[in-house]
């Protein structure tokens, strides 16, 4: 698994500044398998499974653009910077 984080957002002018309160942070967890029929089922175990290190934002799994098969590797965003840390512990 890797960790990617981001906190920006837009001023009136539409220029980015950097806001440090809300950190969105995601983790990349690769090598999953998924059939067409459980994938459902994946996003669940995923979320019960991360959900023990804190609260879950978001679980994205990529599609192949010309199959719309699941690609292998998924992302979890977590609410907070420090429970995606502590999932990669």
């Amino acid at each position: 698994m890797s960790i990617s984080d981001s906190a920006s957002a837009h001023d009136d002018d539409n220029r980015s500044v950097s806001k440090s309160p809300e950190r969105r942070t995601s983790l990349l967890v690769r090598n999953l398998v998924i059939s067409t029929q459980d994938e459902r089922q994946r996003v669940e175990d995923l979320r019960k499974f991360f959900e023990d290190f804190g609260e879950i934002r978001d679980i994205y799994i990529p599609r192949d653009y010309y199959t719309r098969k699941p690609r292998g590797f998924g992302f979890v965003e977590f609410k907070h910077y420090s429970d995606a840390k502590k999932a990669l512990e």
